[in-house]
């Protein structure tokens, strides 16, 4: 990232060293004296590097970095503190004061460089971190999504900036805790979502679902929530990781479209459609209450006879008397019209 870099110090054999090791790695240089020089260059001349020198003791290395950040176009200058050797007060001012890194004098060049190369390599990473967090969070933006993570064992939830706009909540300000944002789901949503969770943390089914919530506003926004547990080595719960997107729009989209296909658009009275759907639900819940009724009449119907009563109209096998004529128990029995 070579470009302009400028060495602050009252020492003009300071900033001789620091002039050829930037000069060495690429850097064009500025000498200045006094770091406040720095605030009154033309915006766009602003320098990517900073080098100030401490060890004189008439830069106090905190307010500098702090001053100098608050510039416009050098909030994220790479600052390099020269400390004077064995200043453990100065090391601690300047790793307070927010320096990117610190340097002790003396330093030979080829050490010097070797520094600040390594600080630049890790401003680079921190320059991409930077570029990749500020794209998520405008792609989030964009998709109304945000995402969520929650620490079950401190209770702690991480909610992106999105998501907190989501929830009606500013992102400057701490986000909610999970019973919190458990508590401004809707009553007649809150079963779903709980028994949902719950299953999810037994690892019978994902967490996946909408339902909606109620902001500090009293306005009602739907989400679609959907997350994953993370387990200990024990299989123990440990936390979710999530995401929440607003779909208030296609709710509204769909109940739009339900309502076009069952009612007219002028008169607002029930279509066609309308009266069929009715109809099939009607001749479907007839239908069930027919097949119980039918069941009923049956299990009432069906005969219930004790055991005598049973033997006695059961017709028993026929016997042969002595002349071989044949007669019944019950025929034997009765009195004949001769007798």
């Amino acid at each position: 990232m070579p470009g302009l870099g400028v060495v602050a110090s009252a020492d003009p054999a300071t900033r001789a060293l620091v002039h050829g090791v930037l000069r060495e790695i690429g850097f064009s240089v500025l000498e200045v004296e006094d770091a406040r020089e720095i605030e009154g260059l033309p915006v766009d001349a602003r320098p990517h590097l900073a080098v100030l020198d401490t060890s004189m003791g008439g830069l106090q290395v905190g307010p500098a970095c702090s001053s100098l950040r608050k510039t416009q176009g050098c909030e994220h200058i790479r600052v390099l503190a020269l400390i004077g050797e064995e200043d453990a007060d100065a090391i601690s001012r300047a790793i307070d004061g927010g320096v990117t890194d610190f340097a002790v004098l003396p330093q030979s060049p080829a050490v010097l460089g070797q520094r600040v190369r390594q600080m630049l390599r890790a401003g680079a990473v921190l320059d991409d971190l930077r570029k990749s967090e500020a794209t998520l969070e405008t792609a989030q933006r964009i998709a109304r999504l945000g995402n969520w993570e929650w620490d079950l064992g401190s209770g702690d939830v991480h909610w992106s900036a999105e998501a907190c706009r989501l929830l009606g909540r500013s992102p400057d300000i701490p986000g909610p805790s999970f019973h919190e944002f458990l508590s401004r789901v809707h009553p007649e949503d809150a079963p779903l979502v709980r028994r949902s969770l719950d299953a999810a943390l037994r690892g019978e089914s994902p967490f996946s679902l909408d339902h909606r919530v109620l902001l500090e506003d009293g306005t009602v926004r739907w989400l679609h929530c959907q997350a994953e547990v993370t387990r200990d080595p024990q299989g123990v719960p440990a936390g979710l990781s999530g995401a929440i997107q607003d779909i208030t729009e296609r709710k509204r989209a769909e109940s739009k479209i339900r309502y076009l296909a069952f009612y007219d658009s002028l008169t607002g009275l029930p279509n066609r459609l309308h009266f069929n759907d009715q109809l099939a639900k009607a001749l479907a819940i007839a239908r069930r209450s027919q097949r119980m009724a039918a069941s009923r009449r049956d299990s009432f119907s069906r005969p219930r006879f004790s055991g005598t009563t049973a033997r006695a109209r059961t017709p028993t096998r026929s016997r042969s008397g002595p002349t071989g004529a044949t007669a019944t128990a019950t025929s034997s029995s009765r009195p004949t019209a001769n007798a």
